[in-house]
């Protein structure tokens, strides 16, 4: 769930709709939105995809989900 979450943030920051990450990334918009609230576990391609897009080193998503946990 933390790991979605920071999906949410990220994207929202940058003021990315559902359907801007889809277009970039393949995801379907209702399984993003699922997993930015927790519904849902991310693929290890998902996470790669996802950190791509947000311009982040690989693992980069695992290490801030780690941090909302603490």
């Amino acid at each position: 769930m933390a790991i979605g979450r920071e999906v949410f943030v990220l994207r929202t920051r940058r003021d990315w709709s559902l359907d801007d990450v889809h277009e970039a990334t393949g995801i379907s918009k209702s399984h993003l939105w699922d997993l930015e609230h927790g519904r849902h576990a991310m693929s290890p391609d998902m996470i790669l995809a996802l950190e791509m897009l947000f311009g982040m080193v690989p693992n980069g998503l695992l290490v801030l989900g780690r941090r909302r946990m603490k």
